[in-house]
């Protein structure tokens, strides 16, 4: 009975082994990611004529192959993402060109597959067309990126993303930010201050005129330390405007605040500036510093066709379009088989069979396609078990 038993466990710790032997190595990939800025388009002031690009290097410390991929999260537009063109390309490889506006509704974008114990750079790059002029001046488009693994670990180059970031010390509210404050003189008359918040939320902004500063943040001040303010509005919304009219020629800072209930306590940005000249003088747009937590674009004044940022400052809008169009025509001719481009059109489509956007839920390296080696090794299991239980009826 004893020797039975035994032969028994012999056999479960062979069936074990087994289990361990084939659990795939990939449970052990590791992504490491480095962006050239975080947010990666972070004081990216990408004008009529520009073409900005910054990298991504991606890399698989890991024991198996892997399939890249990027997805843009957070995202928002007031009419930009229309206009403002995006392309991913890295080396020969060209795996979008399409407008913001398209690319948000892609959801995750295959990047190809990195072998084990290799890395990739993916250039990220933002342009122009000089033709839309100044129309957009005023308008903007925000998003966080995350890439990583198909299925497995992924990155953002937001990590404190809720949708965005800013605030005043003592005064900002766990997981809720406000972002891209802004502020536009209206015919030297009306003050103009917008921003965004990533849940709805109140409205409420303070003044003051800076020849009576400098002025301290106080968070026990209903004004905040300022001299004047809104009245708050308590209709919450995701897009805030107050407007500040009658005031007399200076230099005003201000601050804007939003907070989900009125109960709680306000997350305040940073300071804002804007100027009212004497009459007879022309007003203009000021060139504020918001607090951006994610990728946020937002062009300010310039004539049209002249390029200041360039990729890498050297390449113009009409440059990198050439450049982005010749590679994908030189990649055609080198794949047979490959669809031809249209010589209408120069964007890229998303893959009729694209995948879903990513669930934070799966966001993990024990991705679902481990089941079917958790199924071999219980299928190894009863066999052994079989194998045993037959021993031992020989045995008797």
């Amino acid at each position: 009975m004893t020797a039975t038993y035994l032969t028994q466990l012999k056999y479960v710790v062979v069936s074990l082994f087994c289990l361990a032997a084939l659990f795939p190595y990939a449970a052990l990939a590791a992504l490491e990611v480095t962006f050239e800025a975080a947010p990666l388009f972070i004081n990216a002031n990408v004008m009529p004529g520009d073409a900005v690009t910054r990298s991504v290097v991606v890399s698989n410390t890991g024991d198996e192959s892997e399939d890249i991929i990027f997805s843009l999260e957070n995202t928002f537009s007031d009419g930009l993402a229309d206009v403002m063109e995006v392309a991913v390309v890295s080396g020969a490889e060209v795996y979008a060109d399409t407008t913001f506006t398209q690319l948000f509704t892609w959801g995750e974008v295959n990047l190809g597959v990195l072998p084990a114990q290799s890395t990739k750079t993916y250039e990220f790059t933002a342009f122009l067309d000089p033709s839309v002029g100044n129309a957009y001046q005023l308008s903007e488009l925000g998003f966080d990126l995350l890439i990583g693994f198909s299925g497995g670990e992924t990155v953002t180059d937001n990590p404190g993303s809720g949708g965005g970031g800013g605030g005043g010390a003592g005064l900002v509210r766990d997981d809720f930010d406000l972002f891209n404050e802004a502020v536009a003189v209206e015919e030297n008359v009306v003050a103009q201050l917008t921003w965004n918040t990533n849940r709805p939320a109140t409205s409420f902004a303070v003044c003051g005129d800076v020849d009576e500063g400098p002025f301290v943040l106080d968070a026990d001040d209903l004004l905040f330390g300022y001299r004047f303010g809104s009245t708050e509005d308590v209709t919450k919304s995701l897009t805030h405007t107050v407007d500040f009219a009658d005031l007399e020629a200076g230099t005003y800072a201000c601050r804007v605040a939003s907070r989900e209930d009125t109960d709680d306590a306000f997350t305040v940005s940073g300071e804002l500036e804007f100027q009212i000249l004497p009459g007879g003088l022309i007003a203009g747009i000021t060139d504020s510093q918001p607090f951006v937590g994610g990728n946020v674009f937002q062009p300010t004044p310039s004539v049209a066709g002249v390029s200041t940022w360039g990729k890498g400052s050297q390449l113009s809008y009409e440059e990198y379009r050439a450049e982005l169009d010749a590679m994908k025509v030189a990649r055609e001719e080198f794949e047979a088989g490959r669809p031809s481009l249209s010589t209408s059109t120069t964007r890229s489509q998303p893959i009729d069979n694209m995948p879903t956007g990513i669930d934070a839920a799966d966001v993990t390296q024990d991705g679902p396609r481990y089941w079917l080696w958790a199924l071999v090794g219980l299928v190894a299991l009863g066999l052994g078990w079989v194998v045993a239980v037959l021993r031992r009826g020989r045995d008797y």
